[in-house]
């Protein structure tokens, strides 16, 4: 049965629960894929066993939260699930830069990272760097901004 999560203060939109997603989601708050499978289960058959077909974003989360608590993952997971959650809807761009010597494994560390990120965009910009060299210190202060929302947030 589908679950209707419905958006904004008039709850005018609306997206259907995907317990991949939100397991995935959970992944990036550093919860083990296999716990996050389960919570994400656990939390649709709370919601169609109480026939709670149609709820509210916040109403979703609250009945989440409560499940990660219940299986030992408190406060700093809800609050890195919070911060990723705002980060996606504000749709803020998330840059990474991976730098290195040549063969020293960058790729495999984006493409890993970018799984575990649930990011959907890995790409190769060594062959665009002439591009970037006027850019480079403008992006490095974007980096500095970033880490430091991070840190802040985290």
């Amino acid at each position: 049965r589908q679950v209707k999560v419905w958006l904004g203060e008039n709850a005018d939109h609306y997206y259907v629960l995907s317990r991949f997603l939100l397991s995935r989601m959970l992944t990036v708050t550093k919860i083990p894929n296999h716990v996050a499978i389960k919570i994400a289960l656990e939390l649709k058959k709370l919601l169609v066993d109480n026939s709670l077909l149609d709820v509210s974003q916040s109403d979703l989360e609250a009945n989440l939260f409560k499940l990660m608590e219940k299986r030992g993952y408190g406060e700093d997971y809800i609050n890195r699930y919070k911060m990723m959650t705002r980060f996606h809807h504000q749709r803020v761009p998330l840059v990474i830069l991976v730098c290195g010597t040549a063969c020293t494994g960058k790729s495999t560390i984006a493409t890993q990272l970018a799984q575990r990120l649930n990011l959907p965009n890995v790409l190769q910009v060594y062959f665009l760097f002439p591009l970037y060299v006027p850019y480079i210190r403008v992006l490095f202060a974007t980096i500095v901004t970033l880490t430091s929302f991070l840190d802040y947030n985290m």
